[in-house]
């Protein structure tokens, strides 16, 4: 019976942790403890998915304690989770030192290093990190390589990168997959590559994804490419006609090249596509407290002072002869 109930409490925390809905969990987890109940290592993974979610160290380290203090730090499903925290909240190096302390390094932990330094642009650690790897005779896995080829798509290293994506079939078996493909294509575009990403996706064994041509649009994005990005922003839209990230790029690319009126014909016809953008939202951890932004909400209690602030500093960016990039903003002004 006990058993049965802490799979409920862990069903029910990480479901909240997969829906971004941290203080739900921590809530439950508060309630797991006033009940009597002992948490789990999936609870403590959970807990720790919460934390990364939310990229707060505070949370966090609270619950780091409580893992130790539980001896569940040994267990590499919650170090693995430890680990991946510490990197989104920004504290790369405890990552790393929590990684070495960790016994019995699986793919998975291994793996997760990988990525850590492959998302923070640090493209020399995370293949120092496959090598390290490779040298302990771990086998890598279909998630090794997404990480691998993140870190050569960011230190512009096309020829390694597409060496090690030929590696996947031929030394390790591994058939590769839309995300692979996607950072190939990333790999050419960040290098300014463009044709040779569009002629690398039009060669694919396999229908490309949504994701494959988004990463073309990306960089048609990145490079100001409108034809290119056109020809990728409707691949993309037949695939998944509910996308407003193809919509929002192309017209993006047409605003900075001047091209105004193709850019609000795009955002009409997105209108009239009844493609609705989702609102973004960040988060900020001050004293201890998570604060949750959504793109122009006013829902915090202190909004009037923030948005306040806010003014100040465009006031101050003006003054300094600073020149934003305001077209999305026009944009947005002119579909009101």
């Amino acid at each position: 019976m006990h058993n049965r109930d802490m799979v409920i409490w862990n069903a029910m925390i990480f479901g909240h942790a997969q829906n971004v809905q941290g203080e739900e969990a921590v809530k439950l987890f508060s309630q797991l403890r006033i009940s009597g109940k002992t948490p789990n290592e999936f609870t403590f993974v959970a807990l720790v998915t919460v934390a990364s979610n939310l990229a707060s160290m505070f949370h966090g380290q609270q619950f780091h304690a409580q893992i130790i203090k539980a001896g569940a730090d040994i267990n590499p499903h919650v170090s693995n989770a430890l680990i991946d925290m510490y990197a989104k909240c920004g504290f790369i190096k405890e990552g790393w030192l929590l990684f070495e302390s960790t016994c019995g390094k699986d793919v998975v932990c291994w793996n997760s290093m990988i990525s850590t330094y492959a998302q923070h642009g640090r493209a020399a650690e995370a293949l120092q990190v496959f090598q390290l790897m490779r040298e302990a005779g771990v086998e890598p896995n279909y998630v090794t390589f997404v990480g691998v080829l993140s870190a050569c798509a960011h230190a512009g290293l096309v020829d390694e990168g597409l060496q090690h994506f030929n590696s996947m079939k031929t030394k390790h078996s591994i058939e590769p997959g839309t995300e692979h493909y996607a950072s190939v294509v990333n790999l050419f575009g960040r290098s300014g590559k463009l044709h040779a990403a569009k002629e690398f996706i039009e060669q694919m064994p396999i229908e490309p994804a949504a994701a494959v041509w988004r990463s073309l649009l990306s960089a048609c994005h990145l490079f100001g490419n409108a034809e290119i990005g056109r020809y990728a922003a409707e691949k993309a839209l037949l695939v998944d006609p509910s996308d407003s990230g193809p919509y929002i790029l192309l017209s993006n690319i047409y605003a900075s090249k001047g091209l105004w009126a193709d850019a609000q014909k795009l955002r009409l016809g997105m209108h009239y596509a009844g493609t609705v953008k989702e609102p973004g939202y960040s988060w900020i951890e001050v004293t201890k407290e998570v604060h949750t932004f959504i793109a122009r909400g006013r829902e915090h209690p202190q909004a009037e002072l923030i948005y306040s602030v806010l003014d100040e500093l465009t006031s101050l960016l003006k003054d300094s002869s600073y020149l934003p990039d305001i077209s999305e903003l026009a944009l947005l002004g002119e579909n009101g």
